[in-house]
Parts: structure tokens; sequence; C-alpha cells
């Protein structure tokens, strides 16, 4: 398998400051789609579903996944697959949404039970639900790491990983490693680099564009192609610069660097 530009992606999330009239929804995505992007992730949709479709299909945008979160899942199940059809979207995706009063690992077991719930009612749907990891779960439970506790867990329920590059280096993994590791399970990686910044004497990890941190590209997006990765989306929590010049950064570097590789990303638009 080879990646072209269409499977590369953003998260609108780091877009979300430009992203609530539909004036501001319209500009964003224009803008999205001029950089080069062909694909959008949703972490809201703050306007009518038919009309967010309208405006997609006239920009040639398509959409990789929709966050969704499992209690809107449990509440209103199909609705939201209505949504997904609308969009022509097959992946929910969603991070930890436990009861945080509890501590993450004091509800695990819970939210695992509640997971795999949502996993089984989807496995008769074309869609599935894809777990976004941050890094508090590579705490350790049992012996492993929580988040590999938590896909053993769920495997058979269908639930998909969508792995971030950013917590899993800081979670102290090795993405590359991870993405290979749940070969044929991984539809979305989110891409973001790591980068180490000193402020007077002080150390802290802090967000960059792709290409702009310390971690190893060549090895995360070989591993991407090895493990059978649909989307390749980028993802910036927060951007010290424009974020829209933030995510045309990080899209140049990942189709320069799959060009690199050999993926003859730049041949196809």
């Amino acid at each position: 398998m080879s990646f072209t530009p269409a499977q590369v992606g953003v998260q609108l999330y780091t877009l979300r400051d430009r992203f609530t009239t539909r004036e501001e929804i319209v500009q964003t995505l224009s803008k999205v789609r001029d950089i080069g992007y062909q694909s959008v992730q949703f972490y809201r949709i703050p306007i009518d579903i038919s009309e967010m479709r309208d405006i997609l299909q006239k920009l040639g945008l398509s959409v990789c996944g929709v966050d969704v979160p499992v209690a809107r899942l449990e509440q209103e199940f199909d609705q939201v697959l209505k949504e997904m059809e609308l969009l022509d979207c097959r992946y929910i995706t969603y991070s930890y949404g436990g009861d945080w009063s509890k501590g993450y690992l004091n509800g695990l077991e819970d939210y695992i039970k509640a997971i795999s719930s949502i996993g089984e009612r989807l496995k008769s749907t074309p869609f599935r639900f894809a777990y976004h990891n941050h890094s508090f779960e590579f705490v350790g439970y049992k012996g492993r790491a929580a988040l590999e506790y938590f896909y053993e867990q769920t495997e058979y329920a269908g639930i998909l990983a969508e792995l971030d590059t950013y917590w899993v280096q800081h979670g102290g993994g090795d993405p590359a490693d991870w993405i290979s590791r749940y070969k044929g399970r991984v539809p979305i990686i989110h891409l973001k680099d790591l980068a180490i910044e000193q402020v007077e004497g002080k150390v802290t990890q802090v967000f960059a564009e792709v290409g702009q941190g310390n971690m190893n590209w060549d090895s995360i997006l070989q591993a991407a192609t090895d493990a059978e990765v649909e989307w390749l989306v980028v993802e910036q929590d927060f951007c010290a610069k424009d974020p829209f010049d933030s995510v045309k950064e990080s899209y140049d570097f990942i189709i320069t660097a799959l060009s690199r590789l050999g993926q003859n990303a730049k041949g196809e638009s």
C-alpha cells in the first residue's frame, strides 16, 4: 500500500477558533482545501449536517472521521448513524470519556464495557469506532500499559485504534512500534510532532508542526504503510503560530516525506 494526498486529512480541532459560524466554517474549509487537504475530521459539527455535507461536496472534501462521545452513541445511536451516512464517513472516533471523578484506572473497566457494547452494536452496520489515545493511558495496569490492556479487552467488540503519534511518544512509547503492533486495526493515525523547549532552565515537551520536532517520521510513515493505515490526519492541539500556517507546514512536510519514501505522493492531487 502507498499513500496519496487524498489520504492526508486534518482534524479540525486544530482550527477550532475559526469554526463556529457558517461564514467561518466555509472560510476555514476553503483554506484547508487550498492548502491541499482533501479530507477532514470533525471534532464537532456546529451547523446542520445536511448543510455541512453540501459545503463539503462543493469544496471537494471528504470526511475521514467524526468525533462522537460514547454517551451520545448510547442515547442517540440511530441518529448518529444517519449523520455518518450523510457525511459518507465510516469511522466514529473519540478519546476517553469515562467518569473523571473516579480517576482513569478506577473507571477503566466500566469504560471498556461501555465502549465494547457500542462496538457490538456497530458490527451490523458499515461503521466502526476508533479510540483516540492520550499519554495517560500509558500508566501501568495489570503488568502492561493500560492502553495495551484496553485494546486487548475491546478487540472482540471490533474497537479500532486511532493512534496519536505525539501522545504515544509523550507516554514513553515508540509510535512506529505501536502502529505496527496493531496492523489492520489502525485506520487513522494522528500526526503531530513533539519538540523540546528550554525556558529559564525548565525543559518542557511541546506540540510542533510535523517535521519540526524530534520524532522519526520516516519510521512512522513506513509503519503506517505496512500496517495498512487508511488516513494520515494532522492534528496540533496548540499552535505557536497561525494555525493555518501550522497545518500547511505539516501538510507540505508529509507530502514531501511520502514522496521521498517512494510513495509518489506528489503525483496525485
